[in-house]
C-alpha cells in the first residue's frame, strides 16, 4: 500500500498496477471499492490470500506428524489465491 499511497501523491495512479499479499482488511476494503466502481481507476488488481483455515489446518497436520515421529515432506505445498475486484465478495462476504 505504501507504493500506491507514493503514486496517489504523485498524482500517477494510472501508470501502475499492482498486488498485494495477505488479503489485510485495508486491502479487502478497497478491493471491494474498486467492484463497486467500475468506472474509476484502481491500481491495486488483487491480493494474494493465504486463506488461514485451510493453511493453518494444514500446519497442524504437519505439527501433529512431527510430534508422533512420522515423516514429514521437505517441502509442503498450499494453495494460496488472489482475491480480485470481481472476486472479493465471494471470498469474503461479511468484511
Amino acid at each position: 500500500m505504501a507504493a500506491l499511497n507514493a503514486a496517489t501523491a504523485a498524482n500517477s495512479e494510472e501508470h501502475i498496477i499492482a498486488t498485494g499479499c495477505d488479503c489485510i482488511d485495508i486491502m479487502i476494503e478497497y478491493l471491494k471499492q474498486a467492484h463497486d466502481n467500475p468506472d474509476k481507476y484502481y491500481p491495486m488488481r488483487g491480493s494474494i490470500n493465504l486463506d488461514p483455515k485451510s493453511y493453518g489446518n494444514a500446519l497442524l497436520e504437519i505439527a501433529q506428524k512431527i510430534h508422533n515421529g512420522e515423516d514429514v515432506a521437505k517441502d509442503n505445498i498450499t494453495s494460496p489465491y488472489m482475491v480480485t475486484p470481481e472476486t472479493v465478495y465471494d471470498v469474503f462476504p461479511d468484511n
